[in-house]
């Protein structure tokens, strides 16, 4: 029956971080329409029509607010009441003395723009302070009444600066108790989320860890059949002297050995996630001539000319299992996926070290990569 006091009921956005702002909104106009019902209901008895108007445009104003703000439209909302809101309050301050406080009410106006806006949001919330705070002055030090001198006496203004100092301090109270309430809200759920997230991410770990063993123990058991194909080949080629026969042989002894260097891919990224980073000291030189070595298996890898311009005694400390995989992934590719127009394919490498740095380039005059493709790159 108390659901009406429940200030977290009046908005039907997600309580999340990113509705804060929004909620906040709704959560304030519906405060400031019950401050503006109340100074209503007194100018109706002690002050003029005019003033009652003005209390009802505020009124309207900021439910219209929480209609586009509960729609969708935040930042529309934010900006009706930050333009529209201050505007009607000056309207109000026209007709009225200055001794009745009107100006009461733009502490909280202000008090409340600084929460309104999100982090992206910052032209408009400096924006429409500064735009404020130009009304307020105006009104404080300057004579402003284009509508002629004030329209009641001194009995209204008494009550009306009463009035306008409670129901500011009102919505400034409960505007700030609704954003206390709300960010508890939050927390409580970013916290559920959180608790969530880790449990999940304990399960994935458990997962990943079984599934690293599995493809690690899958991998080494389809070697020994490979490795045991293979050699049945290389038997059978010495045996068979039929031309026909023996292409068909080293088409297979070909497809094995592609088999064979992924599954030693499959091992080697699953023994990188198992093993810690071994630091050695490593000739680069040395490393590189190794990793060409390693991949004179390749097809025409002696069409392919290398300049090699790194230093005989350049050494540096690393993790040499990790980085003969870089190397030897980024080689071998250069010899694949070179250009077979007939033109010289040239690999280039060069390094050099700055300090704790070493910088070491690979290029290749290759098919390249294709656009849409190099995010993918690992």
């Amino acid at each position: 029956m108390f659901k009406i006091f429940n200030l977290n009921s009046w908005s039907k956005l997600e309580k999340t971080i990113e509705h804060k702002s929004a909620i906040f909104l709704t959560q304030f106009s519906i405060i400031a329409v019950t401050g503006a019902a109340i100074s209503m209901i007194h100018d109706f008895f002690f002050e003029s029509w005019q003033t009652v108007l003005s209390d009802l445009l505020i009124v309207v104003i900021f439910l219209f607010c929480v209609l586009i703000n509960e729609r969708g439209r935040h930042l529309a909302a934010k900006l009706l009441f930050t333009v529209a809101g201050p505007a009607t309050i000056f309207f109000y301050a026209t007709l009225i003395p200055k001794s009745n406080g009107i100006y009461f009410y733009y502490f909280p106006i202000i008090t409340i723009t600084f929460l309104l806006f999100d982090k992206n949001e910052d032209r408009f919330k400096f924006g429409a302070i500064a735009y404020t705070l130009v009304l307020f002055l105006i009104l404080e030090y300057f004579d402003y009444q284009p509508f002629g001198p004030p329209i009641y006496g001194d009995i209204a203004s008494s009550t009306s600066y009463q009035l306008n100092l409670s129901v500011s301090l009102f919505v400034t109270i409960m505007s700030l108790v609704s954003f206390d309430k709300l960010n508890k809200i939050i927390e409580k759920k970013r916290a559920e989320a959180l608790k969530l997230v880790n449990l999940k991410n304990k399960e994935l770990k458990e997962i990943n860890e079984e599934l690293d063993q599995f493809v690690y123990s899958a991998s080494h058991d389809l070697k020994a059949p490979l490795l045991s194909v293979l050699g049945l080949v290389n038997v059978a080629k010495y045996e068979v002297t039929d031309p026909t026969s023996l292409d068909y042989f080293g088409k297979i002894e070909q497809r094995v050995d592609k088999l064979n260097n992924f599954i030693k891919e499959v091992i080697e990224i699953s023994r990188n996630s198992r093993t810690k980073v071994q630091l050695e000291v490593i000739n680069l030189k040395n490393l590189i001539e190794l990793t060409f070595e390693n991949n004179n298996y390749l097809q025409d890898h002696l069409a392919v000319q290398i300049d090699c311009n790194v230093p005989e005694d350049l050494t540096f400390y690393s993790d040499r299992n990790r980085l003969e995989i870089i190397f030897n992934n980024l080689i071998s590719n250069a010899i694949k996926y070179r250009k077979l127009d007939g033109s010289a394919h040239t690999i280039h490498i060069e390094a050099s070290k700055a300090g704790k740095t070493l910088s070491v380039i690979i290029k290749d005059n290759g098919v390249g990569i294709a656009a849409e493709h190099q995010e993918k790159v690992f």
